[in-house]
Formats: C-alpha cells, structure tokens, sequence
C-alpha cells in the first residue's frame, strides 16, 4: 500500500458542495441549467455537479465521495483533483451533447463513480490480497449502471426521494473518465521508465 496523505482534495470538493447545498443563491448561480449554459455561462458545464436537489441527495453523494475519495487519497493516489475536474467537465459535456432533453441536472454521482472506478484500477494494480474487493466494486459499478440503463432509475428515486431524477449516463461517463485517466497515466509511467532504461544504459556504454 502506498503511504497515506490527509484527503485534502475530497475535503475540499465536500466542502464545497457543502457551502452550495446550505447557500441556496449559490447552488442556483452553479446547477447545470441548458438554457443558461446556451446563453454563454459554460461553467455550468463543470459546476452542475456540486448541486444537489434535496438533503437525501446532498446526503448519499458527499458521504460516498468523502468515503471513497478519502481512502483513494489515504492509499496515495496522486491528481485526484484532476479527476475530479475532469469527471465534472467530461459529465456535463456529454449530458448536453446526448441528452438535450435534460434541462436541469444535479449531483456528485458522478464523480463518485470515477473515483470508485479509479481506486479500484489502482488497487488491482498494486496486487495485495484486496484483489477480490477491487474486482468486487469494479462489477458492482458496472452492474449498478446497467440497471440503471434497464430500469431507468437509481436506488435513491426507489428509496422515495421523488426530487431525484436518475441519470445515468452521468455515472457511465465517470466511469469512462476514470478509465481514460488510469490507462493514460499507466502508459505515461512507462513511457517514463523506458526513457529512464535507455538513459542508464547510455550512461553505462
């Protein structure tokens, strides 16, 4: 396991979403809204992830994403806050390019599931005995996204939180963020200590 860091980047994407969910002008100045996002305030764009439609709401996301981002960052992940943006930009592109009949959208879920998928990739990698947790959320995540694609629906609309629309499409990209990022950096890190080979072997002639 890697050395452990205090989780300042899901402290602050928390705390953030804490501020937007308990100030209600802000949140409104921040929710992904279409028409707003047409007329020219892109940052919605990225933004519309820190909002959250009910106190269930706020309450499932920041508690899963402070759980899961904490230990991602207590097992020493690096750039988890370049994920974070990422999932937030990647989701909010792709919900306004393929679904145009979402006008409003809401939620860190997203980002949840990017971070899920992250953790579990770098964890597969690091081949401890917690090989069969991380194949465990790997296929939760894919199996709880397909029924969501099934069923169009989410275990938190079943749980009676009529506010809350699901959205799946919105954890499908997560996921696909957090596998574009992890082969990325994977195959950056080779490149590297190729580079690094060549040299030394340079040195050694």
């Amino acid at each position: 396991m890697k050395s452990g860091k205090v989780p300042a980047w899901t402290l602050l994407l928390c705390g953030t979403a804490a501020l937007v969910h308990f100030v209600p002008a802000i949140g409104s100045a921040l929710i992904y809204d279409r028409a707003a996002i047409e007329s020219g305030q892109v940052w919605r764009l990225v933004t519309g992830s820190l909002v959250h439609l009910s106190p269930r709401h706020f309450t499932y996301d920041a508690l899963a994403l402070f759980l899961v981002g904490m230990v991602a960052e207590l097992r020493g992940i690096r750039n988890l806050g370049m994920l974070y943006l990422t999932a937030a930009l990647a989701i909010g592109v792709a919900i306004f390019q393929c679904a145009p009949e979402l006008k409003l959208f809401a939620g860190l879920s997203g980002i949840v599931t990017a971070t899920v998928v992250f953790l579990c990739l770098d964890g597969l990698s690091e081949g401890d005995d917690l090989r069969w947790l991380w194949w465990g959320g790997l296929f939760s995540v894919a199996l709880k996204i397909l029924l969501e694609f099934s069923l169009d629906t989410s275990w938190l609309v079943a749980s009676g939180d009529e506010a809350f629309v699901a959205v799946p499409l919105s954890h499908l990209v997560g996921a696909g963020t957090a596998l574009t990022m992890y082969s990325s950096a994977r195959h950056l890190r080779f490149l590297g200590q190729g580079h690094r080979m060549h040299s030394s072997e340079g040195e050694a002639c």
